[in-house]
């Protein structure tokens, strides 16, 4: 994945440049269509960031269709989906991007997103990020630059799990307290509290919440 990096980080620049050139890296980027004009015509998805306001501004028409969207430009309602499209075990993409800006950083951002693709399937997508207007020293404007990974992986890894893990899942999507979750299953309340660590690190979450709704999205009765 380190040659698609290179390829998005070379594709910022590009278009960077061009814009430069039409003197679009200024607050006027919002709702420009020259801006708009420009990023078309690239062969990679692209997202304008308000980086300030922690949200996104504009996607070119490769994203506009990766994500099933109506507008280029993004409302209010645009947004709350937007927000949906994010796998939640990679919401921590989101808090890298804010350190990242906070701390005023000029290179670039490479992360992986897993994102949702029309509305049906999550899929892994490289992505670079650069900042690309600052007002009065503040991060204003970022552009990101990205492409569906070559390689996928699965959009949920509930396989990883052991078969006593995917049990214990149930019970605390269930609501099942730790304690109730040992006597039934004649194990130890620390042994219990092992297990969930465990599912919670090979899943990426944090909250039971964000387990909820990964196993009422992904999870099969099979």
């Amino acid at each position: 994945r380190d040659t698609m990096f290179q390829q998005t980080e070379e594709e910022i620049d590009r278009l960077i440049g061009i814009l430069k050139g039409h003197d679009l890296l200024t607050k006027d980027i919002e709702r420009s269509e020259t801006f708009l004009a420009i990023v078309n015509t690239s062969d990679f998805m692209i997202t304008l960031h308000d980086v300030d306001l922690y949200r996104p501004v504009c996607i070119n028409n490769k994203f506009k269709v990766f994500y099933g969207f109506e507008n280029n430009w993004l409302s209010q309602h645009d947004l709350l989906y937007y927000i949906k499209t994010i796998h939640v075990s990679n919401l921590h993409t989101l808090v890298k991007s804010v350190v990242f800006f906070k701390q005023k950083n000029h290179g670039y951002l490479n992360l992986t997103y897993k994102l949702l693709h029309r509305n049906t399937a999550y899929k892994d997508v490289i992505g670079t990020t650069k900042m690309v207007f600052a007002e009065k020293g503040r991060p204003k404007f970022a552009i990101t630059v990205a492409r569906v990974a070559d390689t996928q992986t699965d959009s949920f890894t509930v396989a990883k799990l052991t078969k006593r893990e995917k049990e214990i899942v149930k019970r605390l999507v269930n609501g099942s307290s730790r304690k109730e979750i040992a006597d039934a299953l004649y194990i130890a309340e620390h042994t219990v509290h092992t297990h969930t660590r465990n599912i919670y690190k090979k899943l990426n979450i944090n909250k039971i919440q964000e387990l909820i709704l990964l196993y009422e999205m992904f999870v099969s009765e099979d």
